[in-house]
């Protein structure tokens, strides 16, 4: 992670959201603006929420079985030949279980004994405070004294003709 990426842990990826993402970042610049700043609801913007699948699209195993496309990676062979998880990145902790490589480092506790959560890097708050590195520059102050939120790159807020 770099610093000013922003993390998003509370927020899954899927094939919807990324659907959403993608068909917004295509809308006009006008589109974009009376959304964002006259609340018109345009149906070019709202089409990108209605026309995505909602539903989980389906990955085809080596074998043809079928599968979610969300149990992919996810460090559990859901294939019958287990082909849902060549190729992916996993982390195995310290007991030989696999998890995806996302959740390490997460702040949640995935392996039974919780080795995904230790040595992660951390950030080091100018009052001596440690944070982990990914709540850097977030958006939200993290360190006591606010240290993890300065000096970020600041990114223009929208703004609405007069």
């Amino acid at each position: 992670m770099t610093k000013g990426e922003i993390y998003c842990d509370s927020h899954e990826d899927t094939a919807y959201n990324d659907c959403v993402s993608n068909c917004i970042a295509r809308a006009s610049c006008d589109l974009l603006e009376s959304f964002l700043c006259e609340g018109v609801r345009e149906p070019a913007i709202l089409a990108c929420y209605y026309d995505c699948p909602s539903e989980p699209l389906t990955f085809t195993c080596d074998d043809g079985y079928v599968i979610s496309n969300y149990e992919v990676c996810d460090a559990s062979e859901d294939c019958p030949d287990g082909s849902d998880e060549f190729g992916c990145s996993v982390f195995t902790c310290e007991n030989g279980e696999k998890i995806p490589l996302n959740e390490q480092c997460d702040g949640k506790q995935d392996c039974l004994a919780g080795s995904d959560e230790l040595g992660c890097p951390m950030f080091t708050c100018d009052n001596g405070q440690e944070v982990r590195l990914n709540k850097e520059c977030d958006g939200t102050p993290d360190c006591d004294d606010g240290s993890d939120e300065m000096g970020c790159p600041v990114y223009a807020e929208p703004t609405c003709p007069e």
